[in-house]
């Protein structure tokens, strides 16, 4: 797996002013194996994915990788998404982990609590 170098994540933050995410894959020692970079969740990608997790519940179950599919729809490093198909295949864990991590980032920094009055 590669990291990103600091010209090719500068040059992502001017392609995607809304933000860049870059998520580290740790091995079990905790040195970073690998990095990948996504555009943040916004609006359309969020809508995406609550419809497919909604068919999915109505038919009975979805696919169980709507997450994994999240961050594929969101990676905009390494362009080659061969090297992602290849992360899912071997860790599909790690891709699920990306996209809640990636979920998360769709609050942008704020909450929901109810008024007490």
């Amino acid at each position: 797996m590669q990291k990103i170098n600091d010209e090719e994540l500068k040059s992502l933050r001017a392609k995607h002013p809304r933000g860049v995410v870059v998520l580290n894959v740790t091995t079990e020692s905790g040195e970073v194996a690998g990095q990948f970079a996504f555009k943040k969740i916004g609006r359309v990608e969020y809508a995406q994915f609550r419809s497919a997790t909604k068919q999915g519940s109505m038919r009975g179950g979805g696919t169980g990788e709507e997450e994994q599919q999240l961050a594929r729809s969101l990676l905009v490093w390494p362009e080659d998404k061969a090297v992602f198909d290849a992360l899912r295949d071997d860790a599909p864990a790690v891709v699920t982990a990306f996209g809640l991590e990636l979920l998360a980032d769709a609050d942008a920094g704020f909450s929901v609590d109810r008024d007490p009055r």
